[in-house]
């Protein structure tokens, strides 16, 4: 990265322009690292938007209604099945 008019390293000592390279670098990296971690992140969201689905659709089509802890993790307030179950 670098700024608008580097003026402001002129007349810098050596060590410091150097030091200010590598925190260019170091924010560099850190930039590129945040980036992964975001679509890492999305892809893990969208996973997990589609597993909550699959369960969902699970319950719906054995007409039951997830236990009370998978309500909890799909976003649902827990209640009884009031569907009576598809005779076999």
């Amino acid at each position: 990265m670098s700024w608008p008019g580097e003026a402001w390293q002129e007349g810098l000592p050596a060590r410091a322009l150097q030091g200010v390279r590598e925190l260019e670098q170091r924010l560099e990296w850190a930039n590129k690292e945040r980036v992964q971690k975001q679509a890492q992140l999305d892809t893990l969201e969208a996973a997990l938007h589609k597993q909550r689905q699959k369960v969902l659709g699970w319950c719906l089509h054995a007409h039951l209604m997830p236990p009370p802890m998978g309500c909890a993790l799909l976003g649902l307030s827990p209640r009884p099945c009031t569907l009576t179950p598809h005779p076999l």
